[in-house]
């Protein structure tokens, strides 16, 4: 599967789905909600702390999931655009999450810019890659003008450019997003969603007009959500600090 739409400057597609799915390992069970970070170089270290996490708060077995994270990023790494010293480090994270009712209305947006690019890397088109070990997977739209006009149209309506010297209030902030999420939850509410089977590893890209829009699902049951996006040693760490990370800290 590819996008219906795409920026004509861009050599591949904002969204698409890898063609060699995952054998997924047998996990029926999140024991506790957290979440993995991780920025720094692909390693062993990083293949053996992810699957410790996992295997820790999960009832997932060991060795299965190494087998199914190696295959994540032998895979996205080789899709992943670039020269070895442009995709050398990467941003991983994991999310365990229980039930919750948080997301019953969807969260539609589009990721934005990640980090600052490498000098005259700044065409490159950057994806993200996603995929679900257990439970409901990511809520995407297809990757369409109409789709991307009313998500424009909803930041238009509720985050408006400031005037010229107004200070930055958070709390009127996050009530705009808040009313902009509900606007696009009924905007969208009868919109075509993409489906993705179990095992499926979805690239889509980020920091773009024509970056797919998407939300986490309704979480009726335990999650095990995974992503990983690569970038050269100097962009991660740029984003470390732009998210006030430390890079190479398991």
């Amino acid at each position: 599967m590819t996008s219906d739409t795409q920026d004509p400057a861009s050599p591949i597609p904002p969204l698409a789905i890898l063609p060699e799915r995952l054998t997924l390992p047998p996990i029926t069970t999140v024991k506790e909600v957290k979440s993995f970070n991780y920025y720094d170089h692909v390693t062993p270290e990083l293949l053996s702390a992810a699957t410790d996490f996992i295997a820790t708060h999960t009832d997932a077995p060991g060795p299965e999931t190494t087998r199914c994270i190696i295959h994540i990023l032998n895979n996205t790494r080789l899709d992943c655009v670039g020269t070895e010293s442009e995709k050398v480090a990467c941003w991983l994270t994991i999310r365990l999450t229980n039930p919750t009712n948080y997301f019953q209305v969807p969260r539609w947006h589009q990721d934005g810019r990640m980090y600052h690019y490498d000098e005259g890397k700044e065409e490159v088109v950057r994806s993200k890659y996603a995929t679900t070990l257990l439970g409901p997977p990511t809520l995407m739209l297809p990757a369409q003008q109409d789709v991307f006009q009313t998500t424009r149209s909803g930041k238009d309506k509720f985050h408006p450019k400031p005037a010229d010297g107004k200070k930055f209030d958070k709390k009127q902030w996050q009530k705009q997003e808040e009313s902009m999420r509900t606007w696009l939850a009924e905007e969208y509410e009868e919109s075509k969603r993409l489906e993705f089977a179990n095992g499926e590893v979805v690239r889509f890209s980020w920091g773009r007009e024509d970056s797919p829009v998407h939300s986490e699902p309704d979480i009726t049951s335990d999650r095990v959500f995974m992503t990983v996006l690569y970038g050269s040693k100097t962009e991660i760490k740029e984003m470390c600090k732009w998210r006030n990370e430390e890079y190479g800290k398991l």
